[in-house]
């Protein structure tokens, strides 16, 4: 996510600040920034363990890995504003 952050800042020439985007958008990319380079090669090798897992899931004759799409009812509107204190909040909201 920082990354994209600081891409859309060069291409719209001045750096991108918190105000030009949604609160979890900023804390995402600020979280990423806090990243060291090894962490990240971490999560993308743990991204390619599950990648390579699912496929050999469907290899093995698996044709079709049927889960629900939300495990409750649908959530009033605004259950997930990431403008409160901790914009991680709605994430989190969202993992359940």
């Amino acid at each position: 996510m920082g990354q994209t952050i600081r891409l859309v800042g060069r291409v719209i020439g001045r750096p991108v600040r918190a105000e030009d985007v949604e609160p979890l958008t900023w804390a995402l990319a600020q979280a990423g920034e806090s990243l060291s380079g090894a962490e990240y090669l971490e999560a993308v090798a743990l991204h390619q363990l599950v990648g390579r897992a699912v496929g050999a899931l469907h290899a093995g004759g698996v044709d079709l890995i049927l889960t629900p799409t939300v495990g409750e009812k649908a959530p009033p509107l605004g259950s997930f504003d990431d403008t409160g204190p901790d914009p991680f909040t709605a994430l989190k909201r969202s993992e359940k």
